[in-house]
């Protein structure tokens, strides 16, 4: 898999996938611990697609408008980090 997509792209796949592991285990964790994981799960998803976007940059060097489009999706993306 890391051959096919590189590192950076498949470390997103697992922090996504983790945020939202993360993000699911709301219900259990909140009904029976009232311990509330849906901000940190969204946040850790919003790093993986940041994570994803940019091995994205990295693999495809993308020419033209595309780069400053991914970049600022990378930056939105990044906000929610940034706030807390």
């Amino acid at each position: 898999m890391i051959k096919r997509f590189g590192k950076l792209i498949t470390a997103s796949f697992i922090v996504i996938a983790i945020g939202i592991v993360t993000f699911l285990l709301l219900i259990p964790l909140y009904g029976y611990f009232s311990i509330d994981t849906d901000i940190i799960g969204l946040i850790i998803f919003c790093i993986g697609l940041v994570i994803c976007t940019i091995g994205i940059i990295r693999r495809y060097k993308p020419q033209g408008f595309k780069p400053m489009a991914l970049i600022v999706l990378a930056a939105v993306l990044s906000m929610p980090v940034s706030i807390h």
